[in-house]
């Protein structure tokens, strides 16, 4: 008898052992997916016998779902050994099993039993180790430390395994599985450019778990977690992108912005050099590159880069990026006191991008040094109004007010640019120096 796949049932795919309700037979009670149902039998041997220690619990029912998912009969939940001949029985399942799967975390690597199940798979010719990132090598024990080891995030590489083993799963269900992960990618594309992060991450997460190669599921995850502030997140995630394609120039881009606004101008530069050698005919690295010289008050050579960048079109054609070119321009032009350059570069950026609140920031700080205050205060407004939380635009706003002598607005301004941003030590000065408490 058949029953339904559904959210209250995902235990019972997972195992062989006693089903509910039911006596272990001699050989396994076992449930598989088949045709969209779950089927309950018997079986006298597994496709696959997953050797691990409790602490990757968690970790290999995931992965023992992949699995079966794929087509393939798993063993592995040893809870679900019944009667006093435990270890005979275990023993049994992995001696009848095609290949064992050995999971190296940290426990099972000083694991007798684990080490055990290793050695015998491996007179059997027939042991396949993964392990988990936090495992080194060298805490692999002997001998097994010289076979060759897969991730046990790379489930693409360990169904290279399998096949390689002379096991392959059902063609069908990989399919089933790539379309799914495609459908919540997409899922997940769609929530990222409407704006709405935790559900862009959570589409893509699921769609990782069904393809731990996706490389454009886990930019989108890096881009959405860049943009709720979350940058190590983002670079973990921009990392697992690369290891799966060391070539793909817009994880490396995405990383370098992350970088940046960690301030690791040095690592964000490495990055866009890397992505600009793979392809140098898109403008997001330059513009990146640029502001991480600008954070080193490498003025000249973010001009450079911008002048670059101007030059070529943007990775995602929907996103403006020659603005952010224009307002970087502006930023270093300000520093090197080319005052009607920056302006100019603003007034190009603001054209491009009317609600592009740094352009209007920028400005003002260009205006406040030629002594247009009055046109500071008004592109200090708008970038407010624009960006509430934009520090900067306070900052500026409140020297404009200084000089024009509303020290009480200027030192308004201040504390709001501190109660945004404590580390605004340029605002805490102006304070001082008007003798206003902070």
């Amino acid at each position: 008898m058949a029953a339904s796949v559904g959210s209250t049932t995902p235990r019972a795919v997972l195992a062989y052992g006693a089903a509910p309700h039911c006596s272990p037979c001699e050989s396994g009670t076992y449930w598989v997916q088949t045709e969209g149902h779950l089927v309950r039998g018997c079986i006298t041997m597994a496709d696959i016998f997953i050797s691990y220690s409790r602490d990757s619990r968690a970790l290999v029912e995931k992965l023992a779902a992949n699995l079966i998912r794929c087509g393939y009969s798993v063993w592995w939940d040893t809870d679900l050994v019944g009667g006093g001949n435990y270890r005979d029985a275990i023993l049994k399942r992995l001696s009848d099993a095609k290949v064992v799967i050995v999971v190296w975390t940290l426990q099972s690597v000083v694991s007798e039993w684990v080490i055990s199940e290793a050695e015998r798979a491996r007179a059997q010719r027939k042991l396949i180790p993964i392990k988990i990132s936090s495992v080194k090598p060298n805490d692999i024990p002997p001998p097994f430390d010289v076979l060759h080891t897969e991730e046990f995030d790379d489930f693409e590489r360990i169904m290279r395994a399998l096949t390689h083993a002379g096991l392959s799963g059902t063609d069908k269900a990989s399919n089933q599985i790539s379309d799914a992960a495609a459908a919540h990618f997409a899922n997940g594309r769609q929530h990222f450019w409407a704006g709405k992060f935790s559900l862009a991450i959570e589409e893509c997460t699921k769609a990782i778990e069904l393809d731990s190669r996706h490389v454009e599921a886990f930019i989108i995850r890096g881009d959405a977690y860049n943009r709720l502030a979350e940058f190590g997140r983002a670079i973990q995630d921009f990392d697992a992108a690369i290891r799966c394609d060391d070539r793909h120039p817009v994880a490396l881009e995405r990383r370098a912005n992350a970088y940046l606004a960690l301030g690791r101008a040095d690592r964000a530069i490495e990055d866009c050099d890397r992505s600009i050698t793979l392809n140098s005919t898109h403008a997001d690295p330059y513009v990146i590159r640029a502001n991480a010289h600008n954070m080193m008050d490498q003025f000249e050579r973010a001009i450079a880069d911008c002048d670059w960048a101007l030059q070529r079109s943007p990775s995602r054609p929907e996103y403006n990026c020659q603005a952010d070119a224009y307002v970087t321009r502006a930023i270093a032009q300000n520093a090197l006191r080319r005052f009607h350059s920056a302006v100019a570069d603003c007034a190009r950026a603001i054209e491009l991008a009317p609600m592009h609140p740094n352009a209007y920031a920028t400005r003002a700080i260009a205006n406040n040094s030629l002594g247009h205050f009055d046109k500071t205060i008004a592109d200090a407004d708008t970038a407010i109004q624009l960006n509430p939380r934009l520090d900067l635009a306070y900052h500026i706003r409140g020297v404009a007010n200084s000089w024009i002598g509303q020290l009480d607005r200027a030192a308004t301004d201040y504390r709001m640019a501190l109660q945004i941003n404590p580390s605004n030590n340029a605002a805490r000065m102006e304070l001082q120096k008007l003798g206003m408490p902070v």
